[in-house]
């Protein structure tokens, strides 16, 4: 079936609503002779979904992994190239933050699936727009619409946890610290 959709025109590296090429499907079931033939047509090896894998990233199947690898090295993939392209993402979000900031747009309204950039960054690991989002103090308590906070998503994803828990960490000090205040001065 595939080998008759690219024969008529289907596009080897088309992504879904969460950027999977064919080339990710067949490497995460293993499926040795559909990532050949994939490659073959040249399917982007480096392509990342949302989740920044590559395919060989899903890959478990040995025989499989071992093809996209020596497919890789034959194309002359070095590391520096697949960090280069893992990054850019972040790099992107950065710089579009920073156009948006300098044009007064509110960054910390939920967008149309009900995330700010501070839960976007939070559930993609990316330390630096998170690190920016809160140095121009963005509000680190802010739910999405599920009422998820940050801190929430990066303990879920796994990500930036150190750098939410140290800002939570600051703020809670700071407002144990009002409170003592408070108390001794009221009594």
């Amino acid at each position: 079936m595939c080998a008759l959709l690219l024969e008529n025109g289907a596009n080897v590296n088309a992504m879904d609503n969460e950027d999977w090429t064919p080339l990710h499907a067949a490497a995460t079931c293993g499926n040795k002779e559909l990532c050949g033939m994939l490659i073959n047509w040249n399917a982007d090896l480096l392509a990342l979904n949302v989740d920044g894998n590559m395919p060989y990233d899903l890959c478990d199947d040995n025989d499989t992994l071992i093809l996209l690898e020596t497919e890789m090295a034959k194309r002359h993939v070095t590391q520096e190239q697949i960090d280069e392209i893992r990054l850019q993402p972040e790099r992107d979000m950065l710089a579009d933050l920073n156009r948006r900031l300098a044009a007064g747009d509110d960054l910390q309204a939920l967008d149309s699936q009900g995330a700010a950039p501070i839960h976007i960054a939070c559930s993609c690991g990316f330390v630096d727009v998170a690190r920016f989002l809160l140095q121009h103090r963005f509000d680190p308590n802010l739910p999405d619409q599920d009422g998820w906070l940050p801190i929430h998503i990066a303990v879920s994803w796994g990500y930036v946890c150190s750098l939410i828990y140290a800002h939570f960490y600051h703020t809670l000090r700071l407002f144990a610290a009002l409170k003592l205040f408070v108390v001794t001065c009221v009594d």
